[in-house]
């Protein structure tokens, strides 16, 4: 028989009110649970792209800080779980989500081991593969991947073997062929290295060494000519077990001719061999000052340390060994644009530590499989859509439709490798910065870069006017660069006075000859340096959904007058820079935070000009400067304590709160959980507030997103007046009430409770701080005229009830003191003498002893003399 829920006995006594909010609540716990405990759906309904992830890496796979065993497959681990997890986040319905799975190569080169392992990649249903890290594996693992028809595309292999004949083999770092021209190229045309007429190429004798210093040979042969340049081969010996060693390094070293005019070395070796040789060299004092240029597998950020961990406790500094070493890099980070700036950051979030070129490279490797499988079917039998996978990315051979990468655009060509910029960059300290020339390619003219070091210092942050995006900053801004340049004619782009530098803003000028790191300390190369002390008003850019949480970008951003970015790039100077500048930086009512300072693209517009119109791309490309800064309001707030993450788990948990507030209210009187009801809708407001606004900034203009927030911050100031309203009259006024009711006797005339003009003065009181607080700090409006004509009102008010409020307040005190009670007999003024019948918020009434009831203000009670017959108070015996 089914259960009649208005007949049982459980549910009887709750009234229609109750089972209302009975039933709401327990669909929003059940709404709770199902959601908390039902298994996650994807956004998106199509079979997930899986890809393998092959290196020498630990299989499991806890999260994304998980440690590897191996240091290079940690970093080819991290890159590429960080690009899934960034791209997942963003899938949408009709986008294949990515799927990942790790495999170990156990950096084996066995031709049997590497071919069950591309068996097992393909019997998973991966459609690709990202891998491996050294050239000695990937070179027979691409010939594998090639017989099962399965694509690969390699971030940091670079030997020429592994993409030659094999259609199935991609990669996005510059072969050794590349590497090795661009090292000669660099030796000849970078001007730095004018006495380096005698190189010797110390190479490794497996396939990476080998390969490069052939085509070191190759190409200077091929330049003999034009270059005038003598090379001496000399091959350093692997051990086939164990570590390359400082013995060995030492004997390498040694080897050298000591008087054969040798004036610069080549590096084209491992970083584990390659930080011994170094060592050496700079321990060797026929070699100690000889200019040094590396390969790529050295010039990465993370090789300074690297190098400090076989220096022992008494030995000299990192810097007296790497300063001044150059080495060839895909990736630089301080000349790179944003994309690279925001990957670094992000990195560095996920895992505690700045990714190096390495990591950007897996990254770049992944994006491109990714993006060539775009346009692949997942209904395809598998094996068809290795075809097409392999097709998309042999058809990304095409300069003008380039991948955009993390440091630059690329794309592939004809054989599979990488066609994109190869940089020069050399370790300060601990960092590996850009050298200060970079050479590059243009329609197959060489053509040289400096790169201009400079920095900006804020000193003042003068004026913020949020009513016209505007702020005025004073500030310090200085230039270094090599060779006699224009370095300073610079236009600040987001200015809204004067766009240039002017003379008479110049704080000091030098040019001067002066050797360049520590490698170049015998030739003397020609520097200019310029610092200015400026004062500019710029634009002011609301930060993309954190407006309404009071902070701003306050960016400051200039690129050279005339000069493109093939011929001048702006890099930070890290030699100089202090990275605490304009840290807690205050001012009137906001505190300023450096964010970031980085290099990015501005594409100049033509406007008609004949010299833009009939030049390239690069050449209407500048170098934009940006140091960004955050400008967070001081003003007290509780917008954005909760951190997004717990926002939504926080706003049902408070939602379920005020429903049980609701239901329990049914039976309880309000002011028994007035506070635990406050305490929700604060929770409420909290979480709310971040959810809607997030949603309005996606949705809705920045005006109606600032509409949203002021309605926010008018609630909280209402939440505020209502909680002291309510608390002033449930915990005093009623409490008051209460006591007077239960002194009333039976004979007595029935009590009067608290007055209600009271009770609405008090909540008028209240709210009206409530409007004051939001004139004032909502609408930042002046409240002083306001205060004045509010005063003189109430000070009207006051005149014309004086003599009520006397009353009023005069019964008040007589609540509190209570100096006598009902049934007391008592002499007011040694005039009158009654019994107290009654007790009023105006009056008291007396009954005399001639049976007469009087009403006398209680403002003459407190303000006269009371007398109480000493027996009326003493108990009886």
């Amino acid at each position: 028989m089914p259960l009649n829920i208005f007949t049982s006995k459980w549910l009887w006594p709750l009234t229609l009110r109750q089972l209302f909010w009975f039933s709401v609540l327990l669909i929003a716990v059940g709404e709770s649970l199902f959601s908390s405990y039902s298994p996650e759906v994807s956004n998106s309904s199509l079979l997930p792209l899986k890809i393998a992830l092959v290196g020498p890496m630990r299989l499991d796979r806890m999260s994304l800080s998980q440690p590897d065993t191996v240091d290079k497959g940690r970093v080819m681990r991290e890159s590429v779980l960080l690009y899934e997890q960034q791209f997942n986040a963003q899938v949408k319905p009709n986008e294949r989500p990515l799927q990942i799975t790790v495999y170990n190569d156990r950096d084996s080169d066995d031709p049997e081991v590497l071919a069950r392992l591309a068996e097992k990649i393909k019997k998973d249903g991966n459609i690709a593969v990202i891998g491996h890290r050294s050239s000695r594996v990937s070179k027979p693992a691409a010939r594998e991947y090639a017989k099962l028809g399965i694509p690969m595309v390699g971030g940091s292999a670079t030997a020429s073997g592994i993409t030659e004949n094999n259609p199935w083999a991609f990669r996005v770092v510059p072969d050794n062929r590349l590497q090795a021209h661009m090292a000669l190229r660099y030796f000849r045309s970078s001007g730095l290295f004018d006495t380096a007429l005698n190189v010797a190429v110390l190479f490794s004798n497996d396939e990476y060494g080998v390969s490069m210093n052939q085509a070191f040979v190759e190409r200077a042969g091929q330049l003999s000519r034009e270059l005038n340049m003598t090379l001496s081969s000399y091959a350093v010996e692997l051990p086939e077990d164990g570590e390359y060693s400082v013995k060995q390094a030492r004997q390498m070293v040694d080897r050298l001719p000591a008087h054969s005019g040798i004036n610069a070395i080549f590096l084209a070796v491992h970083d584990v061999e390659g930080r011994y040789l170094i060592k050496a060299l700079r321990d060797n004092p026929n070699t100690a000052g000889l200019p040094v240029v590396a390969s790529a597998s050295i010039g990465k950020q993370g090789f300074a340390k690297y190098f400090s961990e076989i220096l022992g406790v008494n030995s000299l500094p990192v810097d007296h060994y790497l300063d001044g070493v150059f080495a060839l890099s895909p990736m630089i980070y301080d000349i790179a644009g944003q994309s690279a700036q925001n990957f670094s950051l992000a990195y560095y979030a996920a895992y505690g530590r700045r990714p190096d070129s390495s990591a950007a490279s897996y990254f770049d490797a992944i994006h491109a499989v990714v993006s060539a499988a775009a346009g692949v079917q997942d209904n395809l039998p598998i094996a068809q859509q290795r075809i097409a996978l392999r097709d998309s990315l042999a058809e990304l051979d095409d300069p003008q439709r380039p991948i955009q990468g993390l440091s630059s655009d690329f794309f592939f060509d004809e054989l599979g490798n990488v066609v994109r910029p190869l940089m020069v960059g050399q370790f300060s300290g601990e960092r590996f910065i850009s050298a200060p020339i970079q050479l590059g390619y243009d329609r197959g003219v060489l053509y040289k870069t400096h790169v201009v070091y400079t920095a900006i210092k804020i000193k003042e942050i003068t004026d913020v006017s949020l009513e016209k995006n505007t702020f005025t900053a004073v500030f310090e801004v200085w230039f270094r660069g090599v060779g006699g340049i224009d370095i300073d004619s610079v236009s600040f782009v987001n200015s809204v006075d004067a766009e240039g530098l002017d003379e008479r803003e110049r704080m000091s000028e030098k040019f001067m000859q002066a050797p360049l790191g520590y490698t170049l300390n015998k030739a003397q190369v020609p520097i200019t340096y310029k610092r200015y002390t400026a004062e500019r008003t710029f634009l002011l850019t609301e930060q993309r959904g954190r407006g309404a949480f009071g902070e701003y970008i306050a960016a400051i951003e200039f690129r050279h007058n005339n000069l493109p970015r093939k011929n001048i790039i702006y890099a930070t100077d890290f030699r100089g820079v202090d990275t605490n500048w304009g840290e807690g930086l205050e001012m009137d009512g906001w505190q300023l935070v450096q964010e970031s300072a980085f290099q990015s693209s501005f594409v100049r517009e033509t406007l008609g000009d004949p010299e833009l119109l009939s030049a390239s791309t690069k050449s209407r490309t500048s170098s934009l400067y940006s140091t960004v800064y955050l400008l967070k309001s001081r003003s007290f707030s509780l917008r954005g304590v909760i951190p997004p993450s717990l926002e939504k788990m926080i706003f049902q948990v408070s939602l379920l709160g005020w429903l049980l507030v609701a239901f329990v209210l049914s039976w309880l009187p309000l002011k028994r959980l007035l506070w635990l009801r406050s305490i929700v809708y604060a929770f409420i407001l909290l979480t709310l507030e971040p959810l809607i606004l997030a949603k309005s900034v996606e949705m809705l203009p920045m005006f109606h997103t600032s509409v949203i927030s002021r309605t926010f911050d008018i609630a909280w100031w209402v939440l505020l007046a209502y909680t002291l309203a309510q608390g002033i009259n449930n915990y005093i006024w009623d409490t008051l009430d209460r006591k007077a009711r239960v002194l009333k006797s039976e004979s007595a005339l029935a009590a009067t409770g608290i007055p209600t003009i009271l009770r609405t003065l008090t909540s008028w009181f209240c709210f009206t701080l409530c409007g004051f607080g939001v004139i004032r700090f909502v609408f930042d409006m002046e409240i002083t005229h306001l205060l004045a004509t509010s005063g003189l009102l109430t000070f009207i008010a006051g005149l014309a009830l004086q003599e009520n409020l006397t009353d009023l307040f005069s019964g008040l005190i007589l609540n509190i003191d209570k100096p006598f009670s009902i049934g007391d007999k008592i002499t007011v003024n040694s005039e009158i003498c009654g019994t107290v019948v009654n007790m009023s918020w105006r009056f008291t009434s007396l009954v005399t002893d001639d049976n007469e009831m009087i009403a006398l203000p209680n403002s003459m009670l407190t303000s006269g003399t009371v007398g109480r017959p000493l027996e009326a108070s003493l108990p009886s015996l």
